[in-house]
């Protein structure tokens, strides 16, 4: 299988034969046109990459969002639902989880994480279209990351400790 010759690669030779060619023709006036040419090369280059990684940082921050709204629906199919096995969950084993007041610390936690992180999910796309470098991008897709992960260990705690609750 031939592998392809990086475009990065086949525009730098083309700039330096091109420079070449008119360095060689005009003199010093080449030289000073040689040196835009490069620098307009290499500027392209770099905003290609930079594209592509905000591209990526975005497909990245849309797939954080999804694991915060996955947990958020599993939460609402949880209060909601009429699934007999739900309804015996919410009412017998876990009904202080459904308690944003609860006395269970790890309940009240994720009550407020999940308020946040849906008001966060509604103000993301416009967020994420508003920002465009790759530094303010990776700043939120690491926010995103972080409440991914921190409302899915709060999740699974209130889970596990509304329903020891219920055993004591």
């Amino acid at each position: 299988m031939a592998r392809s010759v990086p475009k990065t690669l086949i525009v730098a030779a083309f700039v330096i034969v091109l420079s070449w060619v008119v360095i060689s023709s005009l003199g010093r006036l080449g030289i000073l046109i040689a040196v835009i040419l490069v620098i307009t090369a290499a500027v392209t280059v770099i905003r290609q990459d930079s594209e592509r990684e905000i591209t990526a940082l975005k497909r990245s921050i849309d797939l954080s969002a999804t694991d915060i709204a996955a947990i958020l629906d599993d939460w609402d199919e949880f209060r909601y639902s009429s699934d007999p096995a739900r309804v015996r969950d919410r009412q017998l084993h876990r009904p202080e989880l459904c308690d944003a007041r609860s006395g269970i610390s790890s309940v009240s936690r994720f009550h407020a994480a999940a308020g946040s992180c849906e008001r966060f999910l509604r103000h993301l796309p416009e967020r994420t279209t508003s920002l465009s470098t790759v530094t303010t991008l990776t700043e939120l897709l690491h926010e995103t990351d972080q409440r991914a992960l921190s409302l899915q260990r709060l999740w699974d705690r209130a889970r596990q400790d509304s329903a020891n609750s219920r055993h004591h």
